[in-house]
Protein backbone atom coordinates (compact mmCIF):
# COMPACT_ATOMS: atom_id res chain seq x y z
CA UNK A 1 0.00 0.00 0.00
CA UNK A 2 1.24 3.81 -0.73
CA UNK A 3 -0.43 6.63 1.23
CA UNK A 4 -0.14 10.25 0.67
CA UNK A 5 -0.31 12.50 3.29
CA UNK A 6 -3.93 12.45 4.35
CA UNK A 7 -5.81 14.90 5.75
CA UNK A 8 -6.74 18.37 4.85
CA UNK A 9 -3.96 19.89 6.28
CA UNK A 10 -1.69 17.87 4.25
CA UNK A 11 0.85 20.46 3.38
CA UNK A 12 1.10 20.54 7.55
CA UNK A 13 2.03 17.30 7.70
CA UNK A 14 4.62 16.09 6.06
CA UNK A 15 6.37 12.22 6.88
CA UNK A 16 9.61 13.69 6.70
CA UNK A 17 11.51 16.32 9.15
CA UNK A 18 13.15 18.12 6.03
CA UNK A 19 16.35 16.09 6.39
CA UNK A 20 14.34 12.98 5.04
CA UNK A 21 13.89 11.20 8.32
CA UNK A 22 10.17 10.31 9.91
CA UNK A 23 8.73 13.43 11.34
CA UNK A 24 8.26 11.46 15.04
CA UNK A 25 7.15 14.63 16.03
CA UNK A 26 3.73 14.22 14.09
CA UNK A 27 4.13 10.48 13.41
CA UNK A 28 4.02 7.12 15.34
CA UNK A 29 5.48 3.80 13.77
CA UNK A 30 4.31 0.40 15.51
CA UNK A 31 6.87 -1.75 16.13
CA UNK A 32 7.38 -5.13 17.50
CA UNK A 33 3.62 -5.91 18.68
CA UNK A 34 0.38 -7.67 16.97
CA UNK A 35 -2.87 -6.47 17.53
CA UNK A 36 -4.47 -9.54 18.50
CA UNK A 37 -4.72 -13.19 18.00
CA UNK A 38 -7.07 -12.83 14.85
CA UNK A 39 -4.12 -11.42 13.52
CA UNK A 40 -1.02 -12.90 12.06
CA UNK A 41 1.02 -10.32 11.59
CA UNK A 42 3.30 -8.38 13.58
CA UNK A 43 4.11 -4.39 13.01
CA UNK A 44 7.73 -3.65 11.42
CA UNK A 45 9.08 -0.65 11.52
CA UNK A 46 11.22 -1.96 8.57
CA UNK A 47 7.71 -2.63 6.61
CA UNK A 48 7.38 0.99 6.26
CA UNK A 49 9.37 3.82 3.90
CA UNK A 50 8.88 6.90 3.53
CA UNK A 51 9.87 10.43 1.22
CA UNK A 52 7.92 13.85 2.42
CA UNK A 53 4.71 12.80 1.21
CA UNK A 54 4.57 9.16 0.75
CA UNK A 55 4.49 6.66 2.99
CA UNK A 56 4.80 3.04 1.11
CA UNK A 57 3.54 0.26 3.90
CA UNK A 58 4.64 -3.37 3.06
CA UNK A 59 3.68 -7.00 3.75
CA UNK A 60 6.24 -9.57 4.34
CA UNK A 61 7.03 -13.05 5.01
CA UNK A 62 9.61 -11.82 7.90
CA UNK A 63 7.76 -11.91 11.27
CA UNK A 64 9.44 -11.19 14.26
CA UNK A 65 9.27 -12.33 17.95
CA UNK A 66 5.30 -12.79 18.32
CA UNK A 67 3.96 -13.63 14.52
CA UNK A 68 5.09 -14.98 11.63
CA UNK A 69 4.39 -12.04 8.99
CA UNK A 70 5.30 -8.72 9.39
CA UNK A 71 3.22 -5.55 8.57
CA UNK A 72 3.20 -1.70 8.60
CA UNK A 73 1.09 0.34 10.75
CA UNK A 74 1.16 4.08 11.92
CA UNK A 75 -0.89 7.06 12.70
CA UNK A 76 -0.44 10.80 13.78
CA UNK A 77 0.80 11.59 17.23
CA UNK A 78 -1.76 14.11 17.58
CA UNK A 79 -5.37 14.20 18.15
CA UNK A 80 -7.12 15.85 14.75
CA UNK A 81 -10.76 16.78 14.69
CA UNK A 82 -13.75 17.56 11.91
CA UNK A 83 -12.38 17.88 8.55
CA UNK A 84 -11.79 16.58 5.30
CA UNK A 85 -9.52 13.42 5.39
CA UNK A 86 -8.04 12.09 2.10
CA UNK A 87 -5.76 8.94 0.95
CA UNK A 88 -4.00 8.36 -1.97
CA UNK A 89 -4.12 4.04 -2.13
CA UNK A 90 -3.44 1.02 -4.25
CA UNK A 91 -4.47 -1.76 -2.22
CA UNK A 92 -3.66 -5.18 -1.15
CA UNK A 93 -4.92 -7.75 -3.07
CA UNK A 94 -5.07 -11.59 -1.26
CA UNK A 95 -7.05 -13.33 1.00
CA UNK A 96 -6.80 -12.00 4.59
CA UNK A 97 -5.16 -8.94 3.93
CA UNK A 98 -6.74 -5.69 4.92
CA UNK A 99 -5.58 -1.89 3.73
CA UNK A 100 -7.33 0.35 5.71
CA UNK A 101 -7.29 4.66 6.72
CA UNK A 102 -9.38 5.70 9.36
CA UNK A 103 -10.00 7.91 12.33
CA UNK A 104 -9.65 5.99 16.06
CA UNK A 105 -9.86 7.41 19.30
CA UNK A 106 -10.07 4.99 22.24
CA UNK A 107 -9.24 3.78 25.14
CA UNK A 108 -6.39 2.00 24.64
CA UNK A 109 -4.80 5.07 23.01
CA UNK A 110 -6.26 8.31 23.75
CA UNK A 111 -8.90 7.10 26.74
CA UNK A 112 -12.16 7.80 26.59
CA UNK A 113 -15.05 5.80 24.73
CA UNK A 114 -14.04 4.02 21.25
CA UNK A 115 -15.31 6.48 18.22
CA UNK A 116 -13.90 5.49 14.45
CA UNK A 117 -14.41 6.30 11.26
CA UNK A 118 -13.27 3.44 8.69
CA UNK A 119 -12.42 2.85 5.13
CA UNK A 120 -10.92 -0.60 4.97
CA UNK A 121 -9.89 -2.56 1.79
CA UNK A 122 -10.67 -6.23 2.16
CA UNK A 123 -8.25 -8.03 0.30
CA UNK A 124 -9.90 -10.81 -1.11
CA UNK A 125 -12.45 -8.70 -3.10
CA UNK A 126 -10.42 -5.26 -4.32
CA UNK A 127 -13.59 -4.53 -6.16
CA UNK A 128 -15.28 -3.36 -2.85
CA UNK A 129 -14.64 -0.73 -0.05
CA UNK A 130 -16.25 -1.92 3.62
CA UNK A 131 -17.31 1.51 5.54
CA UNK A 132 -18.29 1.89 9.00
CA UNK A 133 -19.06 4.48 11.87
CA UNK A 134 -18.44 3.62 14.99
CA UNK A 135 -19.99 6.49 17.78
CA UNK A 136 -19.44 5.85 21.55
CA UNK A 137 -18.35 1.46 21.08
CA UNK A 138 -21.08 1.01 19.24
CA UNK A 139 -20.78 0.30 14.96
CA UNK A 140 -23.82 2.62 12.92
CA UNK A 141 -24.24 0.70 9.87
CA UNK A 142 -21.11 -0.95 7.72
CA UNK A 143 -21.73 -0.76 4.13
CA UNK A 144 -20.33 -2.52 1.89
CA UNK A 145 -19.88 -0.43 -1.73
CA UNK A 146 -18.66 -2.05 -4.74
CA UNK A 147 -16.32 0.30 -6.51
CA UNK A 148 -17.00 -0.65 -9.93
CA UNK A 149 -12.83 -1.06 -10.59
CA UNK A 150 -9.88 -3.19 -8.83
CA UNK A 151 -8.64 -0.85 -6.21
CA UNK A 152 -5.40 -3.00 -5.92
CA UNK A 153 -4.90 -2.73 -10.10
CA UNK A 154 -3.98 1.30 -9.50
CA UNK A 155 -3.52 4.16 -7.12
CA UNK A 156 -7.16 5.89 -6.60
CA UNK A 157 -8.19 8.89 -4.50
CA UNK A 158 -10.44 8.11 -1.31
CA UNK A 159 -11.62 10.71 1.06
CA UNK A 160 -14.53 11.61 3.57
CA UNK A 161 -15.70 14.18 5.04
CA UNK A 162 -16.53 14.62 9.10
CA UNK A 163 -18.72 17.68 10.32
CA UNK A 164 -20.40 17.81 13.58
CA UNK A 165 -23.81 17.20 12.01
CA UNK A 166 -22.41 14.05 9.67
Amino acid sequence: MVLSVGSAHAASFPFTDGAGKLDTKIWYVANGWANGEHQSCEWRAEAITFTETVARLRLSDQGGKVRPLGCAEMHTTTLHGYGTYRARLKTAAGSGLNTAFFTYVGPAVHGGEHSEIDFEFLGKNPRTVQLNFFDKGVSQGEKLIDLGFDASADFHDYSFVWAPDR
